[in-house]
């Protein structure tokens, strides 16, 4: 047996120096990649932040803007309700009251407050309930234009990944179809279906689509979303409509 010492310690030592060596040389590069890496770090969560803060601007932004709507509609459907209980005791249509209580007129500056912040802080999530319900009272008192206009307005800060694109889609369609333009109504309706983050409202959307091609002459379209939504939600409220739209559609064709 040969009393040679083994080459391998000094290649593994010399391999070790090497490595050493080369982390030595290249050491300002690597703790410069460790400060961009934590740079970008900070810098996302100095933006999360910042959009958080945003947010919650936002959200006391719609409180001042809805709260005096608020105030203003509660008094004066109490008001009303108090006025009719008086002559009529307890037998009162609350529903009734509340329909004909409030008065566009009445609400005009509180309504236009909380479209104006709806306009201004567009791309909150905020900014998209609050204009959602400005443009849901302004179709209710019959001005179409003016909802119409502020959704269109608002929509263009909210993409397709957004949660609240969708609801804002819908309530563009619905206005669509409430005006007779159905060919908008239905370039709404599928931006929501065409939209993976919308996902949850494409049963209630097919339906609607279906009512739309329905209300435009287009039979085949209708059946066909409404098959769609009646296999998509058998057990569901709207598959259940659904079924029933579909079961007077063939009993209309065949007279």
């Amino acid at each position: 047996m040969s009393n040679k010492p083994s080459k391998e310690p000094d290649a593994f030592i010399g391999l070790a120096e090497k490595t050493a060596k080369a982390i030595e040389g290249n050491q300002k590069p690597l703790l410069s990649a460790v400060v961009i890496l934590f740079l970008a770090g900070a810098t996302y969560g100095l933006v999360e932040t910042y959009q958080k803060m945003q947010e919650e601007k936002s959200i006391e932004k719609l409180y001042q803007a809805e709260a005096p709507l608020n105030k203003k509609i509660e008094g004066l459907e109490k008001s009303a309700f108090e006025a009719l209980k008086d002559k009529k005791g307890d037998d009162v249509d609350t529903a009734a009251i509340r329909d004909e209580a409030v008065q566009l007129s009445d609400i005009e500056q509180e309504l236009a407050s909380l479209a104006a912040f709806a306009r201004s802080d567009a791309g909150s999530k905020a900014a998209a309930r609050g204009g959602i319900r400005a443009a849901a009272l302004y179709s209710k008192y019959g001005q179409s234009d003016q909802a119409l206009s502020l959704l269109q307005d608002i929509s263009k800060s909210y993409d397709k990944g957004s949660f609240y694109y969708g609801p804002i889609k819908m309530s563009l369609g619905t206005l669509f179809v409430e005006k007779g333009d159905l060919e908008s109504a239905i370039a709404q309706f599928q931006d929501i279906l065409n939209a993976p983050a919308s996902a949850y409202l494409h049963a209630d959307t097919k339906l609607r689509m279906g009512m739309a091609y329905q209300k435009s002459g287009d039979l085949t379209n209708a059946k066909r979303f409404y098959t769609e939504v009646k296999e998509q939600d058998a057990d569901g409220e709207v598959g259940r409509l659904a079924t029933q739209y579909l079961r007077l559609l063939t009993l209309k064709e065949r007279g």
